[in-house]
């Protein structure tokens, strides 16, 4: 039962795609977002504004002392000026100064909007966006940001595209329009907006399908610094996915995203080092981006940082190094990371011996689909460690697993079939998963095959042999 135990994890995964159907909680939350959105509104308010009062107003507003800078606001927003109308519209929507009343704040935030404040009108279209102080009301957040959106503000033209490109919102999905104002932000420099263009162009949503054009996006966002373009590009080289493969470049986007913390990049950016593409193989490298990648929560680094502690690849063999990282990657749901794990506690390695810890761990790899888990948890059934001796139960998730083309598996099934432990005895059946399993190379499993077939008649063998040559492997969702 321990030759088919272990799990690892090479390097996979898909490209990171920008994503055409967005939560527009997500979106406003997002720190390029929030980053921009605070930029954008220091600059207006620091720009042009030369009354005295309304700078009297901030200064004591930036010292915390909000009864001055409501009395100094208090006056210009009642004269109609817009930029103390969105202030005095912050200052209720937080609660600062004056008790918290999105009534009020909703109040001064239109009335600043219409008289013209980008800010208001961004800020009415994420309340609504949100349900935030206000009955969410997708389309009069569209209302709010197209109004500044078409003042050419790439923060509202940002805002409007995603809430055309989402789906399951009070408007229908528009591609075209999504495309549109997201081109009108890209072209004004804004990183998210050339990454969501790009994606548009891949996928052909709202434009023609044009590889070039998404791949110059992708290249402008990434060279702007946006994490998720520099990763696309790495794996769009690793893979010569509208591009010839060029692993050094696929190094270099992946190196960027990596030194950003990019826990996918750093991942791949390892497994190259490891494997040596586009680089000298290098496992201190390679332990480096995985520990990088490991300490940032991801569970396949974590994974593989295990592995290479526990075989001691190029490193003195840590147990306990690995059974850190095992248990880490484990406990976020890793698939072989819980098989590992129930592995350690099954053979008493580092940790205690422990049956019911390892059927617990082979219990939710075997639950979420694993082949491998499913095999070591019906032969903990099919021995009684942990639990009672139940060869009904060890046949149900052997037959799990074999189904799968696990080949051990396949042979157990044989020999249960064989015997009737477990299930009716039945040589037909015992014949084909012998002969399954030897298809797969196993030449004992032939044997054992030949060696029942001599108490068979020549219809029991020609079904066995049917049954074989028609039975495809399934796979768990």
């Amino acid at each position: 039962m321990t030759e088919d135990l272990w799990r690892t994890e090479t390097v996979a995964g898909e490209l990171r795609h920008p994503k055409s159907h967005w939560n527009m909680e997500q979106i406003v939350c997002q720190p390029i977002v929030k980053v921009a959105l605070l930029a954008l509104i220091m600059c207006l308010l620091n720009s042009g504004l030369t009354r005295a009062d309304f700078q009297a107003g901030l200064d004591a507003y930036e010292r915390k002392d909000y009864n001055t800078a409501l009395e100094e606001w208090q006056p210009l927003a009642q004269k109609g000026e817009s930029n103390a109308q969105f202030r005095l519209g912050e200052m209720y929507f937080k609660g600062e100064g004056v008790p918290q009343d999105y009534a009020v704040a909703i109040e001064w935030y239109r009335k600043a909007a219409e008289r013209g404040s980008a800010l208001a009108g961004l800020r009415l279209g994420i309340m609504y966006a949100q349900g935030e102080g206000v009955s969410q009301d997708h389309k009069e957040a569209v209302k709010w940001f197209r109004k500044t959106a078409e003042d050419g503000h790439f923060m509202a033209q940002f805002l409007l595209a995603s809430m055309y490109s989402t789906e399951g919102l009070d408007i229908a999905p528009d591609y075209e329009e999504a495309a549109k104002w997201y081109r009108k932000a890209a072209e004004q420099g804004h990183a998210e907006s050339q990454f969501r263009l790009a994606g548009m162009y891949s996928r052909g949503e709202g434009v023609i399908e044009n590889d070039k054009e998404a791949l110059k996006w992708y290249r402008t966002a990434a060279e702007q610094g946006n994490v998720d373009a520099q990763f696309h590009l790495g794996t769009v080289y690793a893979r010569g996915e509208g591009v010839v493969r060029d692993y050094r470049t696929a190094i270099q986007w992946y190196r960027r995203a990596a030194e950003r913390g990019d826990t996918e990049a750093q991942f791949r950016l390892a497994g190259m080092h490891e494997r040596g593409e586009g680089v000298v193989q290098d496992n201190a490298a390679a332990r480096k981006w995985y520990h990088k990648a490991a300490e940032g929560s991801h569970a396949k680094a974590q994974l593989r940082l295990g592995t290479i502690y526990y075989i001691g690849e190029d490193v003195l063999r840590n147990n306990e190094e690995a059974l850190k990282w095992f248990r880490k990657a484990a406990e976020a749901g890793n698939i072989g990371a819980q098989n590992n794990l129930g592995t350690m506690y099954l053979m008493g390695e580092v940790v205690v011996q422990d049956y019911a810890e390892a059927l617990k761990w082979f219990r939710k790899a075997a639950e979420q689909g694993d082949a491998i888990a499913q095999f070591n948890f019906g032969g903990m059934y099919q021995h009684g460690k942990g639990v009672p001796q139940d060869y009904e139960e060890a046949f149900r998730w052997f037959q799990k697993a074999a189904n799968q083309d696990h080949i051990i598996a396949q042979v157990q099934l044989g020999v249960m079939y064989e015997q009737g432990r477990g299930v009716v005895q039945n040589h037909v059946m015992a014949y084909m998963w012998y002969n399954l399993a030897g298809r797969q190379g196993m030449e004992a499993a032939h044997e054992e095959r030949d060696r029942i077939a001599e108490n068979m008649t020549p219809d029991q063998i020609a079904e066995a042999q049917r049954l074989a040559s028609e039975w495809k492997p399934t796979s768990e969702d």
